[in-house]
């Protein structure tokens, strides 16, 4: 249930997929595009297929057929519609009548249509939703017609949020969970568990979290911690997952030049950048890492490549621009000439608000947003809507969530019910917030805006959300010496209710240059170039001319938070000379105003350097919850006037 602000349960909300599910509640299941197959989000003893199933392919007709994960097992046409094999539903339940989770004994009622007693159904499990199964029973029909076929098993432990039954009722003999046949039908059910503890794999840090802590943006499971859920993949072979990834416990692992991995997301309503990063690396130093993304909506481009021949043996991270796309319903594909294994996937867009191009110079030290969370429900919170929510299970982290009723149009309205908050006088600062739909819908948007003390107003806008994915928005203020109040509010086309969490304050407001050098001290002949074509992010980059009498220098000032442990940055050289002697580009980390007193130097020598590159520096020795300076700072041994040579700086980031 929903909890109210005064403590009054609302009975008009059962259902909700926001509400606290009791102990012994069913889930309808929903089907899910992305997937492929019928998903129940919530954590339930009960999840069943409703009538999503009823059918076999064009027979009926099935309904999104062939509802198997990524639809990778096609379904036998031959016969009629109840008259020859059908699987009509599936029903997965707790037998103690508990939440659906590892371990439990779970009771798995099939409704098919038999055509005799030679047929068969065989049911599957999936540790993580994905394409791995395991035989966990097989059950004969009784007779010709409709009936309920059942199998009682244990439900093996895991730590993926998502598990899968594979349904498979044949006829005749059957090997595997997809066993072609002309009458066979395979259904699947996704569900959700209650977490389990994770495992501790060999030659992997008990201390790591296998939830693997990275934020991919639009991409779900970015870091295969649920093995492959959410991905469709191709080609025969195919090696599932590795031990250990980038971070957590797993990692993709394509084994050769027939595989692919593909995902869908959406881009519209973005008028800004989009950018898809991933990590790699191949053990046997052979090979790439091959990307296309192409646009399902139509329009040109019709699909977006790149992709590199490098094949490091470490993890190294490979960028895409994929900002043509912005708009468009897109589909990543993953692949690579020889086996490579790949990790945190992440691909965000970003809307360029007013006001880009602004180099102010201004210091800027981040500030915490205070229980951004809401994990203490509504303190420092306010809003507008007479009724207002808090979810107590559905946190995106935590274990609870602000919710907003939006309203019916896009553009904000007085009328439209919002959640505010107060902020401080600072300098220049990004806000990020999350959000994820109760059901869905066909256009939403979620809106960030910052009202300044004398009434006025300016914000920015979000991509289309989710329900079964939270989705990050981003927007960027300048500064201000007055008080001013972050004011957050929503809009469906079914005016529903969205769920909001983990509203933060960005440690770094510019990390891509996207409005010049706000929020950096620099030098005199540091500078930003908005050509096309030069960045790495976006449309912006900072650039550092030194000369052999005068370096280029850039700082900014942060707080260190927990879950930061470097900072890194993508920088190009580039120079008219290229037999010139070294340039260095240098990183220094100090505490504020001790920028002789560095806690760590990396010095970057730019000869011979083609392209961008990237690199990081540690944070260990910066306690937590204290600020630090970054000085990036290039030198140059050519006189001034001898030659064109500069960096370009990019992609400034936390991690």
């Amino acid at each position: 249930m929903l909890i109210a602000a005064c403590g009054v349960e609302d009975p008009s909300t059962a259902g909700d997929e926001f509400a606290t599910v009791e102990q012994g509640l069913e889930q309808t299941a929903i089907y899910d595009a992305v997937r492929r197959a019928p998903v129940c989000n919530a954590s339930v003893a009960i999840c069943n297929s409703g009538s999503i199933l009823v059918g076999r392919a064009q027979l009926g007709p099935e309904q999104n057929a062939p509802n198997t994960i990524g639809a990778t097992c096609a379904d036998g046409t031959a016969g009629s519609f109840h008259g020859d094999e059908s699987l009509d539903a599936l029903k997965i339940s707790t037998v103690d009548g508990s939440n659906l989770a590892g371990g439990k004994t779970v009771r798995v009622d099939a409704t098919v249509w038999a055509y005799s007693t030679t047929n068969a159904l065989d049911v599957y499990t999936s540790p993580d939703g994905s394409s791995t199964w395991t035989l966990a029973a097989t059950v004969q029909a009784t007779r010709s017609g409709s009936q309920v076929l059942t199998a009682t098993f244990v439900l093996p432990s895991g730590t993926a949020p998502l598990r899968a039954i594979r349904g498979q009722f044949r006829y005749g003999s059957g090997s595997g969970p997809c066993t072609s046949g002309p009458y066979n039908d395979r259904d699947d059910l996704i569900f959700a568990v209650v977490p389990g503890a994770p495992p501790v794999d060999a030659g992997v840090d008990a201390g790591v979290d296998a939830g693997a802590p990275f934020d991919g943006g639009l991409i779900i499971n970015p870091s295969f911690e649920q093995g492959t859920s959410a991905w469709q993949l191709s080609g025969t072979g195919f090696a599932g997952t590795a031990s250990p990834g980038r971070t957590g416990l797993r990692a993709l692992s394509l084994p050769n030049s027939t595989n692919n991995a593909r995902q869908m997301a959406w881009l519209g309503g973005i008028t800004g950048t989009a950018v898809l990063r991933l990590w790699y690396r191949n053990p046997t130093g052979v090979g790439g890492v091959n990307v296309r993304v192409d646009n399902l909506t139509g329009g040109t481009p019709t699909s977006v490549s790149c992709g590199t021949s490098i094949a490091p043996t470490n993890w190294t991270e490979f960028v895409c621009d994929l900002t043509q796309l912005s708009g468009y319903q897109v589909a990543v594909n993953l692949s690579a000439p020889s086996s490579v294994l790949i990790d945190d996937v992440s691909l965000f867009a970003v809307g360029i608000p007013d006001g880009a191009f602004n180099p102010t110079g201004e210091t800027f030290v981040a500030q915490n947003l205070s229980n951004g969370d809401f994990e203490q429900y509504f303190a420092e919170w306010t809003s507008t809507d007479p009724s207002p929510w808090i979810s107590m299970s559905a946190g995106r982290n935590g274990s609870t969530a602000g919710v907003i009723t939006s309203g019916f149009s896009p553009m904000p309205d007085p009328s439209d019910a919002a959640l505010s908050h107060p902020l401080a006088p600072s300098s220049a600062f990004t806000v990020s917030a999350y959000f994820k739909l109760s059901y869905p819908a066909n256009a939403s948007s979620l809106t960030l805006k910052v009202v300044e003390a004398n009434g006025s107003s300016g914000g920015c806008g979000s991509p289309a959300g989710s329900d079964t994915a939270w989705t990050r928005v981003t927007c960027t203020f300048f500064g201000s010496a007055d008080s001013r109040t972050l004011q957050i509010t929503a809009f469906t086309d079914n005016g529903q209710r969205v769920l909001l969490d983990d509203v933060t304050i960005e440690p770094i407001a510019n990390p891509s240059f996207e409005y010049g050098l706000t929020g950096f001290l620099s030098t005199a002949n540091a500078g930003f170039d908005a050509t096309p074509g030069t960045s790495l992010d976006g449309a912006v980059n900072a650039v550092l001319r030194p000369s052999q009498y005068a370096p280029a220098g850039i700082s900014v000032t942060f707080i260190r938070r927990a879950g930061m442990n470097s900072v890194g940055l993508a920088y190009k050289w580039e120079s008219a000379c290229q037999a010139c002697a070294n340039s260095t580009l240098t990183m220094t980390l100090a505490p504020p105003g001790q920028a002789t007193v560095p806690l760590s130097v990396s010095q970057l020598s730019a000869v011979n350097r083609v392209g961008w590159w990237s690199t990081g520096v540690s944070l260990a020795n910066v306690p937590v919850g204290a600020p630090v300076t970054v000085t990036l700072k290039a030198a140059s041994v050519v006189p001034a006037g001898t030659t064109t040579e500069f960096f370009r700086i990019d992609r400034l980031q936390l991690y």
